[in-house]
């Protein structure tokens, strides 16, 4: 497929999406909608919005490798794709995202701006949309990008089992993109609680009522502190792995405590999410700045790391310096008030917000001199006959 065609169908998702987004936010603040369709809507808006996020982030990725590729980073060693048996890469990548970012659009559309289907139809649209991408993804032929649909499934599967296979720079890298997304993973327990309730009360799913939907949110929190224990129990280094595991320890709790908080509301755990949220936002800045982005190297001129793929210095510290304002967005929680309403559209602008600072994140995160370091612990490991390729 051209790069004509994927701009063609990128575009007309886009088009089509915001169409229907429209459409759903008029229904919404239409007084002459019904109070049932209403809800159905802005449940549907919920779960949409997760898929949008993750649909997001993976574009952020594409353009991460675009970056890159013009810097000259191997962003297939980075993401240890095989070149000897996976040569679609990038080319794959966007292929499946301008192919989703279509089939988003048009349901989006379909959803709020038809009666095709009536009222069964309207009601299980979503779901239509989530396992249609599921099957493309996980379709067990040799068709359509196979060998990237093979990679993306062990990829995951390494995450998910993760106390059973060594921890690689790809997995712990894909382990970072989806805390950044646990908006998503709070909407799984959204869509099984409306379908479960047969849409009689959806209200009843909401944050303020499920601490189910608070675990999910901290579950990619979970996974990486589970690696950063892979990774210590590997190598026995105290620094940074045990370190790196206390700051998600920390990020749990903090994701445990807002759910609480939504739930009941009350003012001792506004005050210890609060508190545990400065805490975790302090811990994370100092990590990304002196860990990730390596601010304070004296045996460089300018106190970053020796080798950067960008001519200029400033954008690095234009990252390091944004970078922390952007992790305080959890100050919205506190200055909005925890209802049902405002805690929905708070938390898609916070989820939002995170999505580009995980975004701009990774453009910085990885350099040549990773590739030189993931290369030589691939050799070392031999791990294209160990975890597969």
């Amino acid at each position: 497929m051209s790069n004509t065609a994927n701009g063609l169908l990128t575009g007309v998702g886009v088009i089509f999406g915001v169409l229907g987004t429209i459409s759903a936010v008029q229904d919404l603040l239409n007084e002459d909608s019904s109070d049932d369709k209403q809800k159905v809507v802005s449940s549907h808006m919920q779960i949409y919005a997760g898929y949008f996020l993750m649909l997001l982030m993976a574009w952020l990725l594409v353009l991460a490798c675009r970056v890159w590729t013009e810097c000259e980073v191997d962003y297939e060693l980075v993401l240890e794709l095989d070149p000897r048996r996976l040569r679609e890469g990038l080319k794959a990548m966007i292929q499946f995202l301008s192919m989703f970012t279509l089939l988003f659009g048009v349901t989006v559309f379909l959803n709020f701006n038809t009666e095709l289907g009536g009222h069964v139809m309207f009601l299980y649209y979503p779901v239509v949309l989530i396992a249609a991408t599921l099957l493309v993804l996980f379709l067990p032929l040799p068709v359509f990008h196979h060998r990237s649909r093979l990679w993306f499934a062990r990829a995951h599967w390494y995450l998910i089992m993760v106390p059973f296979y060594p921890v690689t720079f790809s997995d712990a890298l894909l382990g970072d993109i989806y805390t950044s997304l646990r908006y998503a993973f709070s909407d799984i327990e959204l869509l099984l609680c409306v379908y479960i309730e047969g849409w009689e009360e959806p209200e009843r799913c909401g944050s303020s009522r499920s601490r189910l939907m608070g675990l999910l949110s901290a579950l990619p929190f979970v996974w990486r502190a589970i690696q950063c224990l892979r990774r210590w129990v590997d190598t026995r280094h105290v620094s940074p792995h045990l370190a790196n595991w206390l700051k998600y320890l920390i990020a749990i709790s903090t994701v445990v405590a807002l759910s609480e908080y939504r739930i009941d509301g009350g003012g001792v755990t506004l005050c210890f999410f609060i508190s545990l949220s400065v805490v975790s936002t302090i811990y994370s800045s100092y990590w990304d700045m002196v860990m990730d982005f390596q601010l304070g190297q004296k045996q460089s001129p300018h106190y970053l790391r020796e080798t950067l793929a960008f001519e200029s210095e400033w954008w690095y510290k234009g990252a390091i310096v944004l970078n922390p304002i952007l992790r305080m967005t959890w100050i919205l929680f506190v200055i909005f008030d925890p209802s049902i309403q405002h805690s929905n559209i708070v938390s898609f602008v916070v989820a939002l917000i995170e999505v580009f600072r995980r975004g701009l994140w990774v453009v910085f995160r990885v350099e040549s001199e990773h590739c030189a370091n993931i290369a030589r612990e691939k050799a070392k490991r031999d791990l294209p006959s160990s975890r597969g390729s």
